[in-house]
């Protein structure tokens, strides 16, 4: 391993939080990679080439400096990663003063550039998953070659698993550290986690442990707790049932549920949709003109559409709908006459009724569209 500036400097910013004393960081070529004083930064340290090359704590008092090149007082001690020398922090100060100091503050470095290397090689073994499973989700046919990478990811194509599909609203550099984090503790048994897009993620489940009503309760807790101790607005898609090997269909069926989810129904199986699934065919340049021939006049008036929402939710009862409104029946049958001038189409007919119910969940879900 090599140190790196930007390695180095975390570093000196870590150090300066457990010590306020100035700090160097010089890499195998001698050279101050990254300071405390960034005037420093770029010199020759012939402390550090000492320390290096001779694998020891090098002191540099004040008298020294002057016979030694790019010195400053103070106390140089090599940094070991697996056994190996990989460069030298020094700490600027009366050797005396910064001599107790010395040894903590090295061990605290190794141990923050282990915990570096560690999280670099867990996400490029997540960037692995993430490509293979953007892969597999793809294939129409299984070769031994799919098979063997997987089991050389810890992960047997061969064994059927169930695939849920998520969104998250948020879009904060770490969400899904936060909702991966959060998602792996609240499960019991073991599931895997994989970015799926920026907002999207994907969820994995051993078939072993499905079990359709326990996991829908469990689901909608999780979503339930990602939004109290998170702060993260989650939805979810659930595939028709686990499968092995060929995988892409489960991927299709999660898409469409989750296409189907909002965050007041945020759990959505894909075996309990119905027009949804219709909705899923209808391209954008039809369902924009159905929606221009029909009820778009309505849907983009904000009081017109409540009304019409609401009275299509509570079957057609003017005084329901006017209850859940705050408003008198008078003016709810307003409305629905003025609805009716503005589409030609009336709410008392079957074909009127199921346009507009039409209409409105494919205005609700234009983004698929987009």
């Amino acid at each position: 391993m090599r140190l790196n500036t930007e390695l180095a400097q975390k570093i000196v910013k870590e150090a300066r939080s457990s010590l306020d004393e100035h700090f160097i960081i010089v890499d195998t070529n001698f050279r101050i990679i990254a300071s405390s004083d960034p005037s420093r930064v770029g010199q020759f340290h012939e402390g550090a080439k000492t320390a290096i090359e001779e694998d020891r704590t090098v002191v540099i008092k004040p008298e020294d400096v002057p016979r030694l090149k790019g010195v400053k007082p103070g106390i140089n001690m090599p940094i070991k990663h697996n056994g190996e020398v990989i460069g030298v922090i020094g700490i600027t100060g009366n050797p005396q003063d910064v001599r107790p100091f010395a040894e903590l503050i090295r061990r605290l470095t190794e141990l923050f550039i282990k915990e570096v290397v560690q999280a670099e090689q867990l996400e490029s073994q997540s960037r692995a998953m993430e490509a293979f499973v953007y892969e597999w989700a793809r294939k129409d046919r299984i070769d031994e070659a799919l098979i063997n990478q997987s089991e050389i990811l810890g992960f047997s194509i061969l064994k059927p698993t169930l695939v849920i599909m998520g969104h998250v609203s948020e879009k904060e550099p770490d969400v899904f550290k936060r909702l991966s984090a959060s998602l792996l503790r609240l499960f019991r048994h073991p599931i895997r986690v994989i970015r799926w897009s920026n907002q999207r993620f994907i969820l994995f489940i051993d078939a072993p442990f499905y079990e359709r009503k326990s996991l829908k309760a469990r689901l909608e807790n999780a979503v339930h707790c990602l939004l109290n101790e998170e702060n993260l607005h989650v939805t979810m898609g659930v595939a028709k049932e686990p499968r092995a090997k060929l995988i892409r269909p489960s991927f299709i069926e999660a898409e469409v549920a989750l296409n189907s989810a909002t965050l007041d129904r945020p759990v959505v199986f894909y075996e309990s949709l119905t027009l949804e699934i219709l909705l899923q065919d209808i391209t954008k340049e039809n369902a924009a003109a159905f929606l221009k021939n029909s009820w778009q006049p309505v849907l983009e008036n904000g009081e017109l559409a409540e009304t019409l929402v609401t009275y299509l939710k509570y079957n057609l009862s003017v005084s329901k709908a006017a209850e859940a409104l705050h408003v008198h029946v008078n003016t709810l049958h307003y409305r629905i006459r003025r609805m009716e001038e503005l589409t030609g189409l009336s709410l008392r007919t079957s074909e009127g009724m199921a346009s507009a119910y039409l209409a409105i969940r494919l205005y609700e879900k234009r983004h698929l569209y987009s």
